[in-house]
């Protein structure tokens, strides 16, 4: 096996566990895929003045399960328990790792959150309709990765066998000196500093799944509604993304544009500048 899957879940979560439990049966992946118990709280002796409890458990979670594989034979595919999975997320890993596009590498994100970048989208948009070739079920069979500058997020990502002790030992110095950044931060800033070699693959095999909010009192919530956009931009990159339904959660959720004649003007012109008719002058 060229590598081993683990989900990251609360004992508190057992509805999270019952639904992750649910798609790997549904994806034939029930024996290849295990749950690993994430730390809930902070972890004894841990203190940190700049991150919350959540984060520190969340930074622990994926350092004990570094941990735990020291002297594992096999690369690594860790997950959280939101993760979506597509159809053969499974065989295109596999042929990640066949292709030796994780040999260069310590850790590959399969995705992550995007750019608020004009030039992304642009881009972004021509890759995903070029790279992806789908069955007549809209089931991807075929994906041509190309390698991206990670940004945040540790919903689904790829270790290498051989990077997976030195990882650990970084996370654990980290954690045992007081973290000051959550863990994905914290790698995006190992990365710059050229302490660890990591990237994301797009277009996305994994994706979160964005939901309408659960807590809002009023519709004009920015935070919340500001989140969501970001989580429908980000799914809108997942190889198996229902846009229909994903564009039904914007048109209900998110504020339509102005009326005024500037805002008029900048979505036309925005939404030509992210087209593939657009040429930098």
């Amino acid at each position: 096996m060229a590598y081993l899957g683990y989900y990251i879940n609360l004992d508190r979560s057992p509805d999270r566990r019952t639904a992750m439990d649910a798609q790997l049966a549904r994806l034939g992946l029930a024996e290849r895929y295990r749950r690993s118990a994430a730390v809930d709280g902070t972890p004894p002796g841990v203190t940190s003045p700049k991150l919350t409890v959540s984060e520190l458990g969340c930074f622990a979670s994926h350092t004990r399960l570094l941990r735990q594989h020291l002297d594992g034979a096999a690369h690594l595919h860790i997950i959280e328990d939101d993760t979506v999975l597509a159809t053969r997320t499974a065989q295109f890993i596999d042929g990640i790792i066949a292709a030796g596009m994780l040999d260069d590498h310590d850790l590959l994100f399969t995705d992550m959150v995007v750019q608020s970048d004009l030039n992304f989208f642009r881009r972004a948009r021509r890759w995903y309709d070029n790279d992806i070739r789908r069955d007549a079920g809209g089931t991807a069979t075929e994906v041509r990765f190309r390698p991206m500058a990670y940004t945040a997020s540790m919903t689904s990502y790829l270790v290498n066998r051989r990077s997976i002790g030195r990882i650990s030992d970084m996370f654990g110095r980290e954690l045992a000196g007081g973290a000051r950044r959550p863990i994905d931060l914290f790698i995006r800033d190992k990365v710059g500093e050229g302490q660890l070699r990591a990237r994301c693959l797009f277009p996305f095999i994994t994706s979160i799944r964005p939901g309408a909010p659960t807590s809002m009192t009023v519709r004009d919530d920015h935070d919340q509604l500001s989140t969501l956009a970001l989580d429908l931009l980000r799914h809108s990159f997942f190889v198996e993304c229902d846009l229909a339904a994903t564009l039904g959660l914007a048109d209900r959720w998110l504020p339509s544009q102005g009326a005024g004649l500037h805002d008029r003007l900048l979505a036309r012109t925005l939404g030509f500048i992210t087209s593939d008719a657009f040429r930098q002058p």
